[in-house]
């Protein structure tokens, strides 16, 4: 009793992070995360490095500067020497690409015994797929295009099995990233992803890591007159809460009987965009047997694109749109998302900043999204600042990414401009992250600027002043929301009453409320209708309460999606408000007092091994019945360092700590284990 009176005195945020698990890429209801737990949307291309080894390997850092893309899906057979491949991902990774791998051999056929094949070669690969440093980055697409028209049409049952097989030859070699799973009907499934929708839950659930991303290939299945509709079938995807990727598509194609077939890639492309759907263009040279129009360059650096290359990368969504993957960013983890700055990328232009010349908002370079602060330095002093409110005598820290030449002065004023902290940094040519903490002291206010310290240019995005882990005070919920019009009400209720109201834009954007107590919570959607031919609909992206994020389509209640199948509102799991109604995503606490847990017990749950350790540890479950245990690690300085569910009977933990004791907990069951 004495140990629970001790820790009663510790205040405990909860915080859900993948993060900390360091395995590589997750799926997360319809989403594909990456290591650090933020969301990883594909804009990328094919490249055929199984027969053109050299032009590939050579080129990836000139395809990388060239197009903007973020993942390359790699091209390989069992056939390909495994130093070409390896090299490749190796060179993907060095250039801020993910490599997804892929193999070619089994292309259409409908054999069963030659997918467990390629399944058995990746697991043959484990050694090098599960190293730390390419575990993080990889994504593995089992097989490219298994499974004929007579699967899709009428034997989809064998599509599913086949893959469970496959699925389990992966998994029992110790491979836990994500693993991509193509549509049969040589990649193009039938009648919008039919297969995909009615034997991917059985897949995913049949996975012990539950991690799964499917992929549709669109070809002539998909243009004018085949039975899929661009639209209509990733929609029909998304509605089931599954995660997918169009993993090949084209612009046109040879239909089979002597011609080709106009495939819509716009509409491909600007579905995906407003869906959140990842892509992969086909392909980037080396095209032949008649498709020589689907080479994206006319050149294996990139010099001169094709018509088609043109459209993948310099179009409105084109892979120049394309986000990197926050696991590139610093080599570390972003920041927790309660971020105090407004418009922290200068994406609503000067919105929220006061901005003095020469500094200016540019579209010349980004870190993310489409603009960023420009300095053109010449040591002039003047100032870039806004003004956020904080709490007293608590700790923040204030980081931004920046590259270029110029020195710039990061400042923190009191709100009459005396210094409470400030650092001259000097960027360097990649983004690269500088921060520093400060204490509030004893004001409610802070002035946070920016200041030309020098001569050259620089940029600077994605501004974060966030309270160091441990603070207290009333919790913020953010809200990540997009409108289908732009003139859409969204309303945050707690406990059935509106607290906050907001008019939700066409792109997403977080909306905060930033005195959250405790209660349960509601986002709604309250004016549904036509204005001006356009139907008003709100996709809510996630929620967050303080740290922990909340994803819209794992919520149980929602009055708000259109279920076709009932013709009516709600019943279904979705991001999707059609109609006047709400997401219901319950209370959720974002503290409480360690006194509020157990007595530490021993009821032989689990077992911690090794104890102490470095950091790297397993916590092994009693049998293999892990569905509903959940495992939060705590420290002692207010901060929950580990909330995940468990897939399997053993648990492998990767996290960087600081020495000390730390909690383990799992249902009532509490166990001490010492990080050294």
């Amino acid at each position: 009793m004495r140990k629970v009176i001790f820790l009663a005195s510790f205040l405990i945020v909860i915080l859900i992070s993948r993060e900390a698990r360091g395995q590589g890429f997750y799926t997360s209801g319809t989403k594909l995360m990456d290591a650090f737990g933020n969301e990883f949307i594909i804009k990328g291309i094919n490249v055929p490095l199984a027969w053109f080894v050299s032009d590939v390997n050579n080129n990836i850092a000139n395809i990388r500067n060239k197009t903007g893309s973020n993942c390359l899906r790699i091209v390989v057979t069992t056939s390909t020497p495994d130093n070409a491949w390896q090299t490749c991902v190796q060179n993907c990774i060095n250039n801020n690409m993910i490599p997804m791998v892929e193999l070619h051999d089994v292309t259409g056929s409908s054999d069963a015994n030659a997918l467990n094949n390629m399944a058995q070669f990746w697991a043959s690969k484990a050694s090098f797929l599960t190293r730390s440093d390419i575990a993080r980055y990889i994504l593995i697409n089992i097989a490219n295009e298994w499974g004929d028209w007579y699967i899709a049409n009428s034997q989809q049952y064998k599509w599913r099995d086949a893959y469970k097989t496959a699925i389990t030859t992966i998994r029992n070699a110790g491979i836990n990233t994500t693993l991509v799973i193509d549509a049969p009907q040589w990649g193009q499934d039938l009648r919008n992803c039919e297969t995909i929708r009615n034997y991917g839950w059985d897949l995913i659930n049949h996975d012990p890591k539950k991690n799964i991303l499917f992929s549709v290939h669109m070809y002539c299945e998909w243009a004018p007159g085949g039975s899929s509709n661009v639209s209509q079938g990733l929609q029909a995807v998304k509605n089931a809460g599954l995660p997918i990727i169009v993993g090949e598509f084209g612009w046109q194609h040879d239909n089979g009987q002597g011609g080709v077939c106009d495939i819509p890639e716009g509409t491909i492309i600007s579905t995906c965009q407003s869906l959140g759907i990842g892509w992969l263009a086909w392909s980037w040279k080396g095209n032949g047997g008649g498709v020589e129009y689907l080479d994206l360059s006319n050149d294996w650096a990139g010099y001169n694109l094709t018509s088609w290359g043109n459209t993948v990368v310099n179009g409105q969504y084109g892979t120049k749109t394309a986000i990197t993957a926050s696991v590139f960013n610093g080599g570390t983890p972003p920041p927790p998302s309660n971020n105090l700055i407004n418009n922290p990328g200068w994406e609503n232009g000067s919105n929220g900043w006061s901005i003095e010349s020469p500094f200016v908002v540019t579209t010349e370079d980004k870190r993310s999204g489409t603009r960023s602060l420009k300095l053109p330095g010449s040591g002039s002093w003047r100032n870039t600042y806004q003004t956020i409110n904080v709490e007293k005598n608590t700790t923040y820290i204030f980081e931004a990414f920046m590259k270029g030449s110029a020195k710039v002065n990061f400042v923190v004023f009191t709100p009459s401009w005396s210094n409470i902290k400030n650092s001259i940094f000097t960027p360097n040519s990649s983004w690269t992250k500088y921060s520093f903490e400060f204490n509030s002291g004893n004001n409610t206010s802070v002035i946070i600027d920016f200041q030309d310290a020098g001569n050259g240019t620089s940029y600077i995005d994605d501004v974060s002043v966030y309270k160091k882990d441990g603070s207290g005070g009333a919790t913020t919920i953010k809200i990540r929301a997009l409108g289908s019009c732009g003139s859409e009400s969204m309303a945050l209720q707690i406990n059935n009453q509106t607290v906050q109201t907001w008019t939700v834009g066409t792109s997403f954007n977080d909306y905060s409320y930033s005195n959250y107590t405790g209660g349960n919570i509601r986002v709604a959607f309250t004016n549904d209708g036509n204005v001006n031919g356009c139907d008003r609909n709100i996709r809510i992206d996630y929620i967050l309460v303080g740290s922990t994020t909340y994803q819209a389509e794992n919520m149980a209640t929602n009055t708000g999606v259109w279920n076709s199948s009932q013709n009516k509102c709600g019943g279904l799991k979705s991001e999707w408000l059609h109609c006047n109604g709400y997401i219901e995503f319950g209370t959720l606490k974002s503290a409480y007092i360690i006194s509020d847990l157990p007595i530490i017990t021993k009821n032989n749950r689990f077992t911690i091994t090794p104890n102490p350790s470095n950091g790297q540890f397993k916590i092994v479950f009693e049998n293999d019945n892990t569905t509903f245990n959940e495992i939060i690690i705590l420290n002692f300085q207010g901060q929950i360092v580990y909330h995940q569910k468990a897939y399997s009977s053993i648990e492998n933990i990767s996290l960087n700590l600081n020495k000390g004791i730390y909690l383990v907990k799992v249902k009532d069951e509490i166990e001490k284990i010492i990080i050294y």
